[in-house]
């Protein structure tokens, strides 16, 4: 499903690149791009809503004169182009259904009432609650104004159900924003910000954005919310990220494509300040403690808590040497500071 709704998306690029590049229709093929794509498997309101969010870059490579690699960037795609192009995907992916048997008009079979797990997501799918008192029954919602229009975002459209959205845009060498989308896409379900413990012992889960008929807030109860979360669970052994195109692991292209990364050096927009480099790594993708560190928590862990100079690593303790220093710095808090002169 995702690799066929892609294709149609790299075809229109490619068109897109061959106009860019003065080439003709026939060189279009010439042309290659790719895509990192990650699954997420909920909405707003903890339902399970599977969708994918693709990384893709404005344009194509090609090679030309048998020589090294150019890539052709192609302008923004227009209204037009994203009507056009969700229309196509729709086509595509319902004769990949219907070749799988999931068609318009294939027989499907019940959820099996021993698999927990397919009863727990039909249930998440239908918006009612899966087991207890108020099995089968929607969930409750908070309501905090009526009901308004829903119009489109730019470059949005949809078709038959199908949804796509091309109005996000990253500039090439904002590497910050880059990062910030890319951990946009790869967050968690949930926030425990978003959740509010009521008198009753229920959990009111606030959503993101109100919908258009007023909710702004659904009322769950305890054994609701663990229902939703286990339904969101994703299936062993399947990978929520992929690459395709130029960026699979295999394509011919991605070692010109794809740079490696210096294991010797700490990304410049993490801001992190080291005097020593870190240890190289026999993985290209190992990133530095002090890194991953300042990318999660905002804390830079080599800055000196006084001047904010970085701090060398003298040595290493380990037990039981830790807890004669923790005893010490135990015994140094209780004395009084020096006197100065």
């Amino acid at each position: 499903m995702v690799g066929a709704a892609l294709e149609e998306v790299f075809a229109w690029l490619r068109e897109r690149a061959a106009v860019e590049s003065k080439a003709s229709a026939e060189d279009a093929e010439a042309f290659r791009t790719g895509a990192v794509t990650m699954i997420q498997r909920f909405g707003s309101s903890l339902a399970l809503n599977p969708h994918v969010h693709a990384l893709i870059p404005d344009g194509a490579w090609a090679r030309r004169g048998g020589g090294s690699l150019a890539f052709v960037p192609v302008k923004p795609p227009a209204d037009e182009d994203v009507e056009a192009l969700v229309v196509q995907i729709e086509e595509r992916c319902e004769q990949v259904l219907a070749r799988l048997g999931y068609g318009a008009e294939d027989e499907h079979e019940d959820p099996d009432p021993e698999d927990a797990q397919a009863l727990l997501q039909a249930a998440s799918l239908a918006g009612v609650a899966a087991l207890g008192r108020r099995a089968g029954r929607r969930v409750r919602r908070e309501e905090t104004h009526g009901g308004r229009a829903v119009r489109l975002p730019p470059r949005c459209a949809v078709c038959e159900g199908y949804n796509l959205h091309a109005g996000v845009r990253v500039a090439g060498r904002d590497r910050a924003g880059l990062d910030r989308l890319c951990r946009y896409i790869a967050r968690p379900p949930l926030g425990r910000a978003r959740l509010e413990e009521q008198p009753d012992g229920t959990i009111l889960l606030r959503l993101k954005t109100p919908w258009s008929d007023g909710t702004a807030a659904i009322r769950l109860t305890r054994a609701e919310l663990v229902e939703r979360l286990l339904a969101l669970l994703p299936p062993p052994r399947k990978n929520d990220i992929l690459f395709h195109g130029v960026f699979a692991g295999h394509a011919a292209w991605r070692t010109e494509i794809v740079p490696t990364p210096d294991p010797d050096r700490t990304p410049e927009h993490l801001h992190l300040r080291l005097t020593k480099a870190p240890t190289p790594s026999p993985s290209p993708s190992w990133i530095p403690w002090a890194a991953l560190l300042w990318r999660v928590f905002e804390k830079n862990g080599v800055a000196c808590p006084r001047c904010g100079l970085p701090m060398r690593l003298r040595t290493v303790a380990l037990p039981p040497a830790t807890l004669a220093i923790l005893a010490g710095l135990d015994d140094a808090a209780a004395r009084a500071p020096p006197l100065v002169a």
